[in-house]
């Protein structure tokens, strides 16, 4: 009998303690259950965001407005490219998947080798100007931007081609011309009108991709003729170098500055904002009034300043934008003569 009590408290305690173990592994279940289902839903918030990334990036790359190829690194052979890049070389989509890079631009196996190599070291390069080849055999002038992607799926090399041709011809076209001033050195009237007529015509389907529009400044010195006929045409033409200067000094080197009378100077500033032009003014009158300060002169440089604004969402001729630049110009010398009275 004593035998078979001690079995049964054997029994009791065991069966306490194969309770105590389902209950420990039931609220184990639920917290793992719990946390799986956390987890799942992290994974999926995840999921939905990097689905959305890539549509956000798929949509760039189709309607970006400059070329953009991308290339394998190991084979140089082309895996994508979008609208724009089938645009700027002529060829079909299918006709340059799977083609070698370099059979295309500059159409030399080994500097493509290097530039690839160069830009898995470095991240990513810009290289001003090379050629592609179109499918016309035509070459066109581009500056490119290689970046290397090492983390993707598949590691990949993206090239952006923005084409320059037009920039390039233009260039060369100016360089055989003598279109300068030789008095101040800037560009003369012509070279400035065949610049802006470039400009407007080739501006809509840059601009628009989100780089602004054009500001036109017009420029005269007040009482020009005064200080000709007071001081002699040497001061006078002091007068329009100490103005050339003091606007190279103010306006960005890939603005466009030109003498396009006697004391009549333009400056074009290109992929601007019409908001900027009040800063613009504001900083040529500045550095006139520095000018008065720091030089002395038997006159104090004064000047009139008009300007306009080319929209490409709203575009106007070389004749409007020009007459609206002087427009404006009249009216702040007119202005500036009634405080003066």
């Amino acid at each position: 009998m004593k035998h078979g009590k001690d079995l049964k408290r054997v029994l009791k305690k065991a069966q306490e303690t194969i309770d105590i173990l389902e209950k420990e592994l039931m609220d184990t279940t639920q917290e793992s259950t719990l946390l799986t289902f956390e987890l799942l839903e992290e994974i999926e918030k995840k999921t939905r965001e990097l689905e959305r990334t890539k549509r956000r990036y798929q949509s760039i790359f189709e309607n970006a407005p400059i070329a953009i190829f991308i290339v394998d690194p190991e084979t140089q052979k082309i895996k994508e490219v979008n609208p724009a890049g089938v645009r700027l070389t002529g060829y079909e989509v299918k006709e340059l998947i799977d083609t070698p890079f370099w059979k295309i631009y500059l159409r030399d196996k080994d500097e493509v080798s290097e530039i690839i190599e160069n830009v898995k070291r470095k991240g990513s390069f810009k290289i001003d100007k090379r050629v592609i080849f179109t499918k016309n055999n035509r070459r066109k002038y581009v500056e490119t931007i290689f970046s290397y992607h090492p983390y993707a799926d598949t590691p990949f090399v993206q090239v952006i081609a923005q084409d320059i041709t037009q920039r390039i011809v233009m260039e060369e076209r100016l360089r055989e011309l003598s279109l300068s001033d030789e008095l101040t050195g800037l560009r003369n009237r012509r070279a400035f009108y065949i610049f802006i007529e470039q400009q407007i015509r080739t501006i809509g389907h840059i601009m628009r991709g989100g780089s602004g529009g054009m500001l036109l400044f017009f420029i005269d010195i007040d009482n020009f003729k005064w200080i000709n006929d007071t001081f002699g045409h040497e001061e006078g033409d002091r007068a329009l170098v100490d103005l050339a200067n003091i606007l190279k000094s103010c306006f960005r080197k890939s603005d466009v500055i030109a003498r396009i009378g006697g004391d009549e100077f333009a400056v074009l500033a290109l992929g601007a904002m019409k908001e900027s032009k009040d800063i613009i003014i504001r900083r040529l009158k500045e550095r006139i009034k520095e000018f008065n300060e720091r030089i002395r002169r038997p006159y104090k440089l004064s000047i009139s300043i008009g300007v306009s604004y080319y929209d490409p969402y709203n575009p106007c001729s070389v004749e409007e934008l020009m007459r609206a630049a002087d427009k404006s110009m009249y009216t702040d010398k007119e202005r500036r003569k009634k405080e003066k009275r």
